[in-house]
């Protein structure tokens, strides 16, 4: 195990209908050797208690912010080109500092794809 080769990091944005999606999604782009950041369990309790107080979500949303800072790729679950406010600031905030985005309803959900293209725009591989 090469533990000196930082490996690359994607933020999944999406609106909260399409959980089960990013989910899923996320599993198995880390079974290609890339950290996932995704809304998970610091937003919602349970899958069956998806409500969350205006404070929990201002937090959240500042959090998120960070993570896309920190990312190499933001990948935007737009099912349907659906996209929420939420979602289109952190689109926006990605773009404004030079975070490339990929969308969902562009390259489906093949997590192969994904996972190479983040690992293209890592800045710390070696």
């Amino acid at each position: 195990m090469n533990i000196k080769k930082f490996p690359p990091i994607i933020t999944i944005c999406g609106s909260g209908r399409f959980f089960d999606i990013g989910v899923k999604l996320a599993c198995e782009i880390e079974t290609n050797g890339v950290i996932v950041f995704w809304i998970f369990d610091n937003l919602y309790s349970s899958a069956n208690d998806r409500e969350f107080k205006r404070r929990d979500k201002a937090n959240a949303d500042v959090l998120y912010f960070h993570k896309i800072r920190l990312s190499d790729v933001v990948f935007v679950i737009d099912k349907d080109k659906y996209i929420g406010e939420s979602t289109e600031r952190e689109v926006v905030f990605a773009e404004s500092i030079n975070i490339p985005v990929l969308y969902y309803s562009r390259v489906g959900s093949n997590a192969e794809y994904i996972a190479r293209v983040a690992k293209e725009y890592n800045n710390f591989s070696n």
